[in-house]
């Protein structure tokens, strides 16, 4: 059986080490594991101000706060938004996910790896980046090494305005992820 949007939300958390900062910062890295791993389900992907948003993803968020499985600190709230963390709860059930879905983990805790080593997690990096593959995709690019000012001008296309130095460095993440510079062919989902 294929993980579901709750396994990967906690199997995210997990590869974090049970934190994440930023409502941003977790939708993109859920939207990068999407890309790699199609049997996530999330397809509800729209273009909101700040890159690809997912509803269900939202919603997922909440019900997951809302059985004790994982605290939202809005205290803690910085310029990097809400603060997620696992409960003791929500740390047995990631636990669980990774045991009964070790190669969508392998794949999730790669995707998280790249983006720390990226950018430290930082939300604006990785909204370039899912900027700039969401706008490719919608073009039929997805996949495709493009120039920095061919990809600027597409995200432009979605009311999206970045720097060339922005691109550049969104290129260089998608490119780190295995989603842009090749042959635009996806990875295998694991889960098959």
């Amino acid at each position: 059986m294929a993980a579901t949007i709750y396994d990967a939300i906690e199997m995210t958390l997990h590869a974090c080490g049970g934190t994440i900062t930023g409502k941003l910062a977790m939708q993109k890295l859920l939207y990068f594991q999407a890309q790699r791993i199609p049997g996530l389900g999330i397809r509800d992907y729209r273009a909101l101000h700040y890159g690809p948003y997912s509803g269900g993803l939202a919603g997922a968020l909440v019900d997951l706060s809302s059985f004790v499985l994982i605290y939202v600190d809005m205290a803690s709230w910085s310029n990097n938004g809400f603060v997620y963390r696992l409960t003791e709860d929500g740390r047995e059930c990631a636990e669980a996910a990774v045991s009964e879905h070790g190669a969508t983990y392998g794949v999730i805790s790669e995707i998280v790896k790249e983006c720390r080593s990226h950018c430290g997690l930082r939300s604006e990096p990785l909204y370039h980046a899912a900027m700039l593959h969401f706008a490719a995709a919608r073009h039929g690019a997805a996949g495709r090494d493009c120039s920095p000012v061919e990809a600027a001008r597409m995200a432009g296309g979605l009311g999206w305005d970045m720097t060339g130095s922005e691109a550049e460095d969104g290129m260089r993440l998608l490119r780190s992820l295995g989603l842009a510079g090749g042959s635009g062919t996806p990875r295998p989902d694991p889960a098959r």
